[in-house]
């Protein structure tokens, strides 16, 4: 089945949101920084790790050695983990 890039990319931003405002229901702004600018940045390998670290700084998820872990993954549209 094709499915539309802004179809895919809507229900990741629903998704995303969806996140956010179980954290917090009051509306706020989140900045993820994706240094360094040279290199380019493309598809979907960057979901989880943006999910995780999110988490992370709300609280939700405590993990001491995050620094240190490398997260490889990808969010499906259902919230689920899948291999890249």
């Amino acid at each position: 089945m094709r499915v539309s890039t802004s179809r895919l990319r809507g229900a990741r931003e629903l998704w995303m949101w969806s996140l956010l405002r179980f954290i917090d229901p009051e509306p706020f702004r989140i900045t993820v920084n994706l240094a360094p600018a040279a290199v380019k940045k493309e598809g979907s390998g960057y979901d989880l790790p943006i999910a995780v670290g999110i988490l992370a700084a709300a609280g939700m998820l405590a993990c001491p050695d995050l620094a240190e872990t490398a997260l490889v993954g990808e969010l499906s549209l259902d919230g689920g983990v899948r291999p890249v």
